[in-house]
């Protein structure tokens, strides 16, 4: 069960295990996508189909629970699926349902783990294969896997190689599971921390009240999703890139100062952040200094955090 490309290196891999059968590949529906608003299947929809694996895409997945129960599964082999799994259903296969997380829990249980490790500026994140339960990823841990978070990561840069890294582990929790292998360990709810779901208030970029390395983090976190924006002039801002400088203003925090080599300058509570790339509204990403000459903005200039309303 999977849906999202953080599930396709896993499908993958086990469809191209040859002591790996495949029953069924469970994703969400079609939904309407793009400019055209055309009816597009997910990722996972799209390697089953390439793979010529059974396919199925309900609504609601108590609409299939007795087909799934009708397989007779080992296991059930969940990664980022997007729909709650009933008890009926985690009890359907030998070994019950597996999922692939993408933290080293207990920290970030939830919904954005990738995204709240790179906000709160962990060094290190992880995945790893645990036991679901009906609680939100509070299962045994099997087997985890750690990754340095470096600077150059953003939430899609992330993704993608914990998702290549999941793969394998999946894999290996399978055939150990099968050989009786496998070792588990119980989390610690005292160590537990929640990646809440994403908000577009998560975005905001407040440049008056943040250090430079905490905007970088937001940056890196949310400027794919949910969008990181701040308000220059009278229009919001996408700010899609940008890095944190050595350049420590004499203006107020949240303060445009100017441009530099590559982009404009903010000021914060520490040094000043260059902001590199952008979208204004209605328009394309551009480079900030393209935006900059092309607005004709004189300095200085206020950033101010965008509010819900002005969105």
């Amino acid at each position: 069960m999977g849906t999202s490309p953080f599930a396709v290196p896993t499908l993958r891999l086990l469809a191209a295990a040859e002591d790996i059968e495949i029953l069924l590949v469970v994703s969400q529906p079609d939904r309407p996508s793009g400019r055209g608003m055309r009816m597009t299947p997910t990722p996972v929809s799209s390697a089953a189909l390439d793979l010529r694996l059974p396919l199925e895409t309900p609504e609601r997945l108590k609409l299939i629970a007795d087909q799934i129960i009708a397989l007779h599964a080992d296991a059930l082999v969940v990664v980022s699926y997007g729909q709650i799994l009933s008890t009926k259903v985690l009890n359907a296969a030998h070994h019950g349902g597996i999922n692939l997380h993408a933290s080293l829990l207990p920290r970030w249980r939830g919904a954005a783990p990738i995204h709240r490790a790179l906000a709160a500026g962990d060094t290190h994140t992880g995945v790893a294969t645990m036991r679901m339960e009906r609680s939100l990823d509070t299962g045994a841990v099997l087997i985890e896997s750690v990754l340095e978070i470096m600077p150059h990561h953003d939430a899609e840069t992330l993704e993608e190689e914990l998702s290549i890294i999941g793969a394998p582990l999946m894999l290996q929790t399978l055939r150990q599971f099968r050989d009786g292998s496998i070792d588990e360990r119980i989390q610690s709810n005292d160590d537990a921390c929640y990646a809440h779901m994403l908000t577009r208030e998560d975005g905001f970029i407040n440049f008056a009240a943040a250090t430079s390395a905490q905007v970088d983090r937001q940056v890196r976190a949310y400027s794919k999703r949910p969008g990181t924006t701040v308000v220059i002039g009278d229009k919001v801002i996408k700010v899609h890139a940008g890095y944190p400088t050595t350049v420590t203003s004499t203006a107020p925090a949240g303060t445009i100062t100017g441009t530099c080599a590559d982009g404009l300058l903010v000021a914060t509570l520490t040094t000043d952040y260059a902001i590199t790339a952008l979208q204004p509204p209605g328009k394309p990403s551009m480079s900030a200094l393209a935006f900059a000459n092309g607005a004709r903005l004189s300095y200085p200039l206020a950033a101010i955090a965008p509010t819900v309303s002005a969105t």
